[in-house]
């Protein structure tokens, strides 16, 4: 239990401080805008897996029985969460997070049409999906606070992008980008019904997610996956 707090406190730590514009200007100014996205994803990743391993090696205190419906709930929502994430980084989208930033700032993804959050979205879904999977107290505060962490991120975020774009262009941008929902490309938005990111993220996603079934799992997590 102790390495999971540790651990948890340090994830908590290495997504809240960059969070400060102060901050976050700083080291972008050092290393630049892209290779600041890299290493921060790739940050993101290494603490998330030392996260979960710590999770798993911690005590089994049991809060829930697992039904066998939900078990059958995660195996749905889960790789669609990993698809929607994967997505949303390859994807153009001055909105929200991604780690394709190139372009004008009409320019949005394919996705964007369904939402203008799919990264959020993709890691809350991914969340709630293993929240009931196991029924366990550490696995419940994990992914109970993933998934209010990325819901709690899409308010944030436009925040931050509506202080940065200023209110009123802010709002023409959200008109062709919904929170959850559809709505066509508004005139001046730069949006196309498939493009590279949509088709480059379905491939990752699904490859990973399919990966993740055949071995993948049990690889990273030490669990298999139960088809």
């Amino acid at each position: 239990m102790r390495q999971f707090l540790i651990a948890y406190a340090v994830f908590l730590t290495a997504h809240m401080v960059p969070a400060i514009p102060a901050v976050r200007r700083r080291l972008v100014s050092a290393i630049g805008e892209r290779r600041y996205l890299v290493v921060y994803s790739a940050l993101s990743l290494a603490l998330i897996t030392w996260l979960i391993a710590a999770a798993l090696a911690a005590p089994y205190v049991e809060v829930w029985a697992v039904p066998p419906a939900v078990r059958t709930i995660t195996l749905i929502v889960a790789p669609l969460g990993l698809m929607l994430v994967a997505i949303g980084l390859f994807s153009a989208n001055p909105l929200s997070v991604t780690l394709n930033r190139g372009g004008p700032e009409n320019r949005f993804g394919a996705i964007t049409a369904v939402t203008r959050h799919p990264v959020l979205w993709g890691f809350g879904l991914w969340s709630l999906a293993h929240l009931g999977a196991r029924g366990d107290l550490v696995l419940a505060m994990l992914f109970g606070g993933f998934a209010l962490f990325s819901f709690a991120g899409m308010v944030l975020v436009d925040v931050k992008k509506r202080r940065q774009f200023g209110a009123e262009a802010w709002r023409a941008l959200a008109a062709a980008a919904p929170v959850l929902g559809w709505r066509p490309a508004a005139p001046g938005i730069d949006r196309r019904t498939v493009d590279v990111g949509l088709v480059a993220g379905l491939g990752f996603g699904g490859g990973f997610a399919i990966w993740m079934f055949y071995g993948g799992h049990a690889a990273l997590i030490g669990i298999e996956i139960a088809l």
